[in-house]
């Protein structure tokens, strides 16, 4: 199946992980261009069904939140709320530090950071990332609208959030992987990850009013654990798939679509969606599903 959105002869490298956006250890990073095909198609159908932008999208499985910061660049004209979760605590508030990119704050301290690495080593990739810093910097400043970010721990197959356990200094260094612009001998205790606070980062933090968390959504993207670097646990052997579909009804809309990537042979399916369409480019396979009711 080829591309029909995201067709531009145009490089995705100033968004490759750890060149602007953080890289950690065990979590996975998503093509920008097959991010990018999948938010379209869902858009076109949206549009199809009467429904407008700007979008709520969410990512039950965020991980580094890699996927959702890079539609924040691509398409900030049609998101007015990026909504992350993972039941990894680590993984979230790192997945926070990705999507503080999407804010002023949060890019001119990378900016700042990348800057320091260029003045220290003056290596070939410092100046190539602080040339796509700017970049990033630039649709910031140019976007129609500020894009409200909710970021927290929840699980995506008990549907359980954790608000007493996402705190600034549970944050465990050991769980990072170096900046890919750091010198080989800066590791990572030297990183100054005290200062990572979510006031510093301009997002939703956690609430006890949950209402935020309760907003309708319409568009639902994720990418299904798999491989060695990340593991999906059930604990009752159901089709863990469909548990987590099951769960995120009551978040969605009837116009609201949930587009689910995974391997070729994973089975996508629960009885209270209807397919809307599949396609696959590469290894990856995407279904597009909408709510029944």
């Amino acid at each position: 199946m080829s591309y029909e959105f995201a067709t531009e002869d145009i490089s995705y490298e100033d968004y490759a992980s750890g060149r602007v956006l953080y890289n950690q250890k065990g979590t996975t990073s998503f093509p920008a261009r097959l991010i990018s095909e999948i938010f379209q198609r869902c858009v076109a159908y949206l549009e199809k069904q009467g429904k407008s932008a700007p979008y709520t999208i969410y990512d039950p499985l965020c991980g580094g939140a890699y996927s959702l910061t890079i539609l924040g660049f691509l398409h900030p004209d049609l998101i007015n709320k990026i909504i992350a979760s993972d039941a990894m605590e680590d993984v979230v508030i790192f997945a926070k530090k990705n999507l503080s990119l999407l804010t002023e704050a949060g890019m001119q301290d990378r900016i700042n950071q990348i800057k320091q690495y260029l003045a220290d080593y003056g290596k070939e990739s410092h100046a190539e990332a602080l040339e796509s810093a700017y970049k990033f910097e630039s649709i910031i400043k140019n976007m129609p609208h500020s894009i409200n970010i909710n970021c927290y721990q929840a699980d995506a197959l008990t549907d359980s959030i954790k608000l007493d356990k996402l705190k600034p200094d549970a944050l465990k260094t050991d769980a990072l992987e170096p900046d890919a612009l750091m010198p080989d001998a800066l590791k990572p205790d030297t990183l100054k990850l005290n200062t990572l606070k979510p006031d510093a980062l301009n997002l939703v933090t956690l609430k006890q009013d949950q209402s935020e968390m309760n907003d309708k959504i319409d568009i639902v993207i994720t990418d299904i654990p798999y491989g060695k670097l990340v593991e999906w646990i059930t604990e009752d052997g159901k089709d863990a798939v469909s548990v987590m579909l099951q769960n995120l009804l009551p978040k969605l809309s009837k116009q609201s679509i949930v587009a689910v990537s995974s391997r070729k042979r994973t089975a996508i399916y629960n009885d209270n969606y209807t397919r809307v369409s599949k396609f696959q480019i590469g290894k990856r396979q995407i279904v597009l599903l909408r709510p029944n009711s």
